[in-house]
């Protein structure tokens, strides 16, 4: 959640048709909001999506005229077909694991599988996180840089939503596959 001081002229500048909002943590919610206002302010045509655990164990939370899908569980597989869906200008209703706000009320799609294989994904960029490594930081810990090796949680904490996104699974990622795709 961290923004350019001009936010306004780079939304204008990139002229996007569509912009993802991650909202991971519920105290995320007023940010997430403010910006989807402030995305629809400047065009109102931007297609807003928003995933994270809040949305996609609250999805109604998101039921804002400011957002027009919600993301639930993992995002990989359905971002992308959302963005597929949208420059092909096709049915949103397709794509599993969305909540789609209309004006009638949130359609809800089935959910998606979890990844079977988090090996398979692919590796972030990192060259991002060095170019901005003053922007990245972990409360007041600075420079920070995260490497996931599992998903999920095999404790059930009731303060905890981890296990419920996770659907009460671990999955881990294999070392090796992803050591050998460290850049030289």
């Amino acid at each position: 959640m961290r923004f350019p001081l001009d936010f306004e002229k780079e939304v204008k500048e990139f002229s996007p048709q569509l912009c993802g909002i991650s909202s991971i943590f519920t105290a995320d919610f007023p940010t997430t909001c403010r910006l989807s206002r402030k995305i629809k302010e400047i065009n109102p045509d931007i297609f807003v999506f928003v995933g994270g655990h809040h949305p996609s164990l609250v999805p109604e939370d998101f039921f804002l005229k400011t957002i027009n899908a919600i993301v639930t569980g993992e995002g990989e597989k359905t971002t992308s077909e959302l963005i597929e869906i949208i420059c092909q200008k096709g049915d949103l209703s397709k794509v599993k694991g969305l909540a789609i706000n209309t004006n009638e009320g949130q359609i809800r799609t089935p959910p998606r599988p979890l990844i079977k294989d988090l090996d398979n994904l692919p590796f972030p960029s990192r060259s991002l996180v060095t170019a901005n490594q003053k922007r990245y930081r972990m409360f007041t810990c600075q420079p920070v840089a995260s490497l996931e090796t599992t998903r999920g949680c095999p404790f059930r904490c009731k303060f905890c939503s981890v296990w419920v996104f996770y659907q009460g699974k671990v999955r881990k990622k294999v070392p090796k596959e992803w050591l050998m795709k460290l850049p030289k």
